[in-house]
């Protein structure tokens, strides 16, 4: 939890300073987490699939 702890504190920073570039970021920042999370997914799918027919 180290990490992510950290990366809050940084976005927590980011917010504090300039409020509207997080705003403006925001939707790309979703967009890219939907997709890291759809890729995830999909791995562990196919990982799940690969491992159930040996």
């Amino acid at each position: 939890m180290d990490a992510t702890d950290r990366m809050v504190r940084i976005t927590g920073d980011i917010i504090a300073k300039d409020p509207q570039a997080f705003y403006e970021a925001l939707p790309f920042m979703l967009s890219v987490g939907l997709g890291a999370l759809i890729f995830v997914g999909v791995a562990l799918y196919f990982t799940i699939k690969k491992s159930k027919k040996n």
